[in-house]
């Protein structure tokens, strides 16, 4: 059965209308939702993890701890619980929402909630990413300067959001 997403306009309004995984994959101008999530350890690491080769967009590419398209029918919160659950087999934690920011680009165009939780381990990834590893700031910080390293355009957007909450919470 395909996913279906339910449509936006640019402003994150809905429109009534709803698209499957490929249209909104083939057709930039069906602009649908998605939930990020960052996991946080005690130490003030962030995971991060390697998309793996199956991902038809940007595979190896570095991303966030937990993401995916928010389906027809489910909260932008649903879809962060269900993701962070299937992608590094974490359950039972506190999300916290950060906030939306927009992801326009040329193959598609998403509005993104970001969410953070607090977890230390253990983190099972799925076969949708090829490794993963807790980071420090200042660390992701250098490996976005690093030109042999590719990130997803939605990480670098929801870490500047990061680094704008941590910059308001001081």
């Amino acid at each position: 059965m395909p996913e279906i997403f339910d449509l936006v306009d640019e402003n994150n309004r809905p429109t009534g209308k709803t698209a499957t995984r490929e249209q909104v994959h083939k057709d930039p101008s069906l602009i649908h939702r998605a939930a990020y999530v960052f996991v946080i350890n005690d130490k003030e690491k962030l995971y991060i993890k390697r998309r793996s080769l199956i991902k038809d967009l940007s595979p190896l590419y570095w991303e966030g701890s937990a993401s995916g398209h928010v389906e027809t029918g489910d909260s932008y919160e649903d879809t962060a619980m269900k993701e962070l659950q299937e992608e590094t087999g974490i359950t039972g934690v506190k999300m916290e929402m950060l906030g939306d920011f927009k992801l326009f680009i040329d193959k598609e165009r998403e509005w993104h909630r970001l969410f953070i939780c607090h977890h230390n381990g253990p983190i099972t990834l799925n076969e949708e990413s090829s490794e993963g590893r807790f980071a420090s700031i200042d660390g992701i910080k250098r490996l976005l300067e690093d030109k042999d390293m590719k990130f997803t355009q939605a990480f670098r957007k929801a870490f500047k959001m990061y680094l704008e909450h941590l910059d308001s919470s001081d």
